[in-house]
């Protein structure tokens, strides 16, 4: 009812306008100007009409939406068969022992299509698997991770070399000599050599731009995760919440370290240093907070 009301109000408009123009312009120069104004909306009348006629009279198969309805059901048949399949799923490393072997060879050739360093520690235990076939490629691959970082290493330890102030390359030299660290494959004594390596080179880094928040963050990490001596971790610590005071990392690391040493009284300084000094916390700094302070946030 109210398309029709529109209709005729727009035929009243265009007869007006008709005769104003017919009146006024000059003759025949509104000859394509009338036929649009008349025109465009009774097309679109004319489109709904035809819309809605179709919409009762002609079955919705003819129009198409069969089909989709269809592709709905079975998109709906695969979504409920993923969820059941959510209760067959394993972690990897059960699957690698107790799966049949195919099971096993596929998702041995999946951790060779991947990252290699996502998987080192997985592929570790395969190589002692009772699948002679599967734990030779754990090993190979293994091996390749290894003769790779080794090369990519020693690459990056040259070109510091040449140019001890590039950043670039010493920044993608941490970054490998800590994936290569945190693989876990190192024997004892390589281990502790590539972690002074890795400590010499995060230094060289911070030298290079003292002021970035971000590497000194990963060096004291790293110092604390490699047990580096109390002394040295302490001074990094100090240092950083000097160069720092209102960066709330800096005294994130230091509860950390506290921590660690089971310093409580130390902890608790710390916080208070965050509460007098105003130190910005977002978010998951105020969690951070509140969870040490034993607080409610």
């Amino acid at each position: 009812m109210m398309a029709v009301t529109f209709l005729v109000v727009h035929l009243v408009i265009c007869v007006l306008v008709t005769f104003v123009c017919l009146r006024t312009a000059p003759s025949g120069e509104m000859s394509f100007a009338l036929p649009v104004v008349w025109l465009v909306p009774a097309a679109g009348c004319a489109l709904f009409w035809a819309e809605w006629y179709l919409q009762k009279r002609v079955p919705d198969e003819a129009r198409g939406y069969g089909k989709a309805g269809t592709l709905t059901e079975e998109a709906d048949t695969v979504e409920e068969d993923v969820n059941q399949d959510e209760s067959l799923i394993v972690p990897m490393e059960e699957a690698m022992v107790e799966e049949s072997e195919e099971i096993r060879r596929r998702l041995m050739f999946h951790l060779l299509e991947a990252k290699e360093s996502d998987n080192i520690r997985l592929l570790q235990k395969i190589t002692a698997s009772d699948d002679v076939e599967l734990a030779h490629f754990a090993s190979t691959r293994m091996m390749s991770f290894r003769r790779e970082h080794e090369q990519d290493i020693a690459q990056k330890a040259k070109r510091i070399a040449e140019n001890p102030e590039d950043r670039v390359t010493l920044e993608q030299y941490c970054a490998l000599l800590k994936e290569y660290i945190d693989s876990g494959m190192l024997p004892g004594a390589l281990l502790k050599t590539y972690r002074e390596a890795l400590k010499d080179a995060y230094e060289k880094l911070i030298a290079v731009d003292p002021k970035d928040m971000d590497h000194r963050e990963a060096y004291i990490q790293f110092l604390m995760d490699a047990d580096m001596p109390d002394e040295t971790v302490s001074e990094a610590v100090e240092t950083t919440m000097k160069l720092f005071p209102a960066e709330m990392r800096s005294y994130q690391l230091a509860v950390a370290y506290g921590y660690r040493q089971k310093n409580l009284k130390a902890m608790d300084v710390i916080l208070e240093q965050v509460r007098e000094r105003n130190v910005y916390l977002n978010q998951a700094g105020r969690r951070w907070y509140a969870f040490w302070r034993g607080e409610a946030e």
